[in-house]
């Protein structure tokens, strides 16, 4: 006797409320604009709106970094490597004919890898700008900061940066 075991997926749908936040920037400025404590979480990014408030272009980056400072650095470090590999043996027999051993022997070698301090530069997420005394506006996005959102004006005049998370 056969038995089958005949399962139903439930559709069920939960209501979530977008949280919107924003700041305005002059120019070469940056800000945090959201912040997350280590270990907690990522912030899923939804919608990013820029608007050039004055007479020229606005070009805002958003930078998956913990504070404004753009780059980090690893501290030097060292560890061990340890590897297999076959030890093949050469040698001259009585009569003068070179011999080699091919036979897997195997080694097992041991090394000390040592790396140097090295700094690296924040994920940058998104590079956008927006024209003149206009807004453009990027929905549909899914950009994951799991550190923060920090916003730069790289442009000569104010922006004015909103995120939907």
């Amino acid at each position: 006797m056969k038995k089958y075991i005949i399962s139903a997926l439930l559709g069920v749908s939960f209501a979530a409320s977008a949280v919107t936040v924003s700041t305005t920037l002059a120019p070469l400025q940056s800000y945090n604009l959201l912040t997350l404590s280590p270990n907690v979480g990522s912030f899923l990014v939804k919608q990013i709106g820029i608007t050039a408030t004055t007479g020229t272009n606005a070009i805002v980056a958003l930078i998956d970094a913990p504070s404004t400072n753009l780059s980090y650095i690893n501290p030097a470090y060292t560890n061990r490597i340890s590897y297999g590999t076959n030890w093949n043996t050469t040698w001259t027999n009585f009569y003068g004919v070179v011999q080699t051993n091919y036979s897997p022997i195997i080694a097992q070698i041991d090394v000390t890898n040592t790396v140097a301090a090295s700094t690296n530069n924040y994920t940058t997420r998104l590079i956008a700008g927006a024209a003149a005394n206009s807004t453009a506006v990027f929905q549909g996005v899914n950009y994951y900061f799991d550190q923060g959102v920090l916003v730069t004006n790289t442009s000569s005049g104010n922006a004015t940066i909103v995120v939907t998370y």
